[in-house]
């Protein structure tokens, strides 16, 4: 017995049901009964025995859109009121990201290969995306969003009940790095000399960067005075291997795995190199590029620190780089 939709008809799941069913079959060869050659659609016929299989398919995605059939004899509707208005249903998509570093997880600004998990107010859904980033499927109620690897936006789509709804997210990429001082100021006796451990943080802190590795790459010296007279002008600062990063916090933005660990703290070790006691004045600056990657891709300069040190020539050094300054005065 076949199925007939109760009077008057809900006009949004009329309307979900033809999208749908003509969606479903814009692939078939054509001519066919939902498209003439042209691709151009055509009406589905509510007597012609060769599409009682469509006409089944409509219904079933008629009721699975909220239209109802009818269970038994019911009273016609007048001519005049064959459809209930079309009350279109609203949907959101929601964001949640899948680091818990920072305290909003619902922000749709993202660093570079961070993951975001999307769902969709109205349960099962088709999903699209245009821009930065990828999926990880084209169904169901929920997805997870990947970031690309460079700065961008990434747009997507959840169509679903009848209802279709966006979200638009902003992906970034490491801008800058700092440093903290870690433990005491280094300084080798009876020489002229200062340093200190970095612990070594990315900005901008309002993202995570957890799915990105980093590291310092090459370049060479420009010295004066004494560090000249030591044979340090032009010297060739050597890279480090790429090292993973953590979320961080809210406060110092993700912090940079290496390339020393001590078994208590990450950190970068800066020193002046070592001058004799009473050298002369002199000045020593590398300027270093710092490279990032996501998932082991291609690497990109996203700033450069400058390593720099002063020697007084009254037996003083001082040694900077990323936002710390130590000194040491050898007696």
């Amino acid at each position: 017995m076949s199925r007939r939709a109760r009077r008057p008809l809900n006009a949004c799941a009329v309307e979900a049901a033809d999208n749908e069913i003509y969606r479903r079959h814009e692939g078939d060869p054509r001519p066919n009964p939902l498209y003439d050659a042209d691709g151009n659609r055509r009406p589905l016929s509510a007597t012609d025995p060769a599409q009682a299989d469509l006409r089944h398919e409509w219904m079933d995605l008629y009721v699975a859109n909220g239209g109802e059939i009818e269970s038994g004899p019911t009273n016609p509707t007048p001519p005049s009121d064959p459809a209930t208005p079309c009350v279109p249903p609203t949907c959101t998509i929601t964001s949640e990201t899948v680091s818990t570093a920072r305290t909003n997880r619902a922000r749709t600004r993202v660093g570079v290969g961070e993951r975001v998990t999307l769902t969709f107010s109205l349960g099962a859904a088709s999903w699209t995306i245009a821009g930065a980033g990828t999926l990880s499927g084209t169904s169901g109620s929920s997805v997870t969003f990947t970031a690309g690897d460079r700065n961008g936006t990434a747009t997507i789509t959840a169509t679903g009940g009848g209802c279709t709804a966006s979200i638009t997210l902003t992906v970034v990429e490491p801008s800058g790095a700092y440093q903290r001082q870690y433990g005491a100021t280094l300084h080798n006796a009876g020489s002229c000399s200062a340093g200190f451990e970095g612990v070594t943080f990315l900005t901008p802190l309002d993202v995570s960067f957890e799915n990105i590795e980093v590291h310092e790459g090459v370049c060479n010296s420009t010295a004066h005075g004494s560090f000249v007279t030591a044979g340090w002008d032009n010297l060739a600062h050597p890279s480090w291997a790429f090292v993973p990063c953590d979320g961080g916090t809210d406060a110092t933005g993700s912090k940079v795995l290496g390339p020393n660990f001590d078994g208590t703290e990450h950190y970068d070790h800066i020193f002046s190199g070592q001058l004799p006691a009473d050298c002369a004045a002199g000045d020593f600056t590398w300027v270093i590029p710092w490279e990032f990657r996501v998932a082991g891709g291609t690497p990109k300069v996203f700033t450069h620190l400058t390593h720099f040190a002063v020697a007084d020539g009254a037996r003083k050094m001082t040694m900077s780089k990323g936002g710390v300054t130590v000194d040491a005065t050898e007696p």
